[in-house]
C-alpha cells in the first residue's frame, strides 16, 4: 500500500487520505486511481478510459470526456 500510495500521491499531487481513499475504490489499481483523481471522476470511469485507451494513462488524461 505504502508504494502504490506513494506513486499515486506523486503523479497526481493529492494528500496521503485522497490517495489512500481513491487507491481503495480502485482496488489498488495505481493507474485508475490516477486517472479518477487527475479527471475528477469515480473509479468505474477511469476504468472505462483506461481500457479505451488500451491502459494508457496519457491518453486516458487526454481524451475528452462524454
Amino acid at each position: 500500500l505504502l508504494r502504490a500510495q506513494r506513486v499515486t500521491m506523486q503523479a497526481t499531487g493529492c494528500s496521503a487520505d485522497d490517495a489512500v481513499r481513491t487507491l481503495g475504490a480502485c482496488d489498488y489499481r495505481i493507474k485508475v486511481a490516477i486517472v479518477a483523481l487527475k479527471r475528477g471522476i469515480d473509479a468505474r470511469r477511469a476504468e472505462r478510459l483506461l481500457q479505451a485507451h488500451g491502459g494508457s494513462v496519457h491518453g486516458a488524461l487526454e481524451a475528452p470526456l462524454r
